[in-house]
């Protein structure tokens, strides 16, 4: 999936291009990852992440934001 595409539904759901940007981070459990990265340090709540899967896209759950930051962080 394009990288447009992703970002569109980032738009979708709230994240908007002035605040974050993505970055890919490459593959994980079979879904192609991008994370949602702030431009000023501002977090709150769970570090979500977008998972990708052929032309499926979605946020992860919080199990899965958590899971995420412990195999690769």
């Amino acid at each position: 999936m394009n990288k447009g595409k992703v970002k569109e539904f980032a738009k979708k759901n709230g994240y908007d291009e002035k605040d974050v940007s993505l970055k890919f981070f490459g593959s994980w459990k079979g879904y192609d990852v991008y994370e949602i990265i702030y431009n000023q340090l501002s977090y709150v709540g769970y570090p979500y992440i977008i998972l990708v899967e052929g032309k499926s896209i979605r946020l992860s759950t919080e199990d899965e934001a958590m899971q995420f930051l412990d195999d690769n962080y």
